[in-house]
């Protein structure tokens, strides 16, 4: 067995998916601090914070899929779109908890944003630097 398959075959789907979310989580927490700030020095109403938080919610779901597709070293649209998933649940699962079961105009535009993220960060993910050649030496 090759070294790449051995190594990436001793990763389990629960290790990559940890990994991933803990990636996202983590950019989140650096992304919405530094937002936290510029609403604060800008004074934004709430109804203006909106697009920049939906952004960086957006960029954590891109890091999660990113970060899972280079640990799965393939499949980086499904990682990307699992990472997008959880993410919306876990939207989902706010909105209702905090008791507002009606959907604004905002919702889809948040699900479509997150899943269009998680895509792309996976996609990122899978591929290799076209300019990095590496030849090995005979002998």
């Amino acid at each position: 067995m090759s070294k790449h398959k051995q190594h990436s075959s001793e990763k389990g789907a629960v290790y990559i998916l940890g990994m991933g979310l803990a990636a996202g989580i983590i950019s989140n927490l650096v992304i919405f601090f530094f937002l936290a700030k510029l609403v604060e020095s800008r004074g934004m109403t709430l109804q203006a914070a909106i697009l920049p938080a939906t952004l960086g919610a957006a960029l954590g779901v891109a890091a999660a899929g990113y970060a899972m597709a280079k640990l799965n070293g393939k499949a980086g649209i499904l990682c990307g779109g699992i990472a997008a998933a959880f993410v919306s649940a876990i939207y989902l699962i706010g909105v209702f908890w905090n008791g507002i079961p009606v959907f604004t105009y905002h919702t889809p535009l948040k699900l479509f944003t997150f899943a269009v993220a998680g895509l792309f960060g996976g996609y990122l993910g899978t591929i290799r630097p076209s300019g990095i050649k590496r030849h090995r030496r005979a002998g």
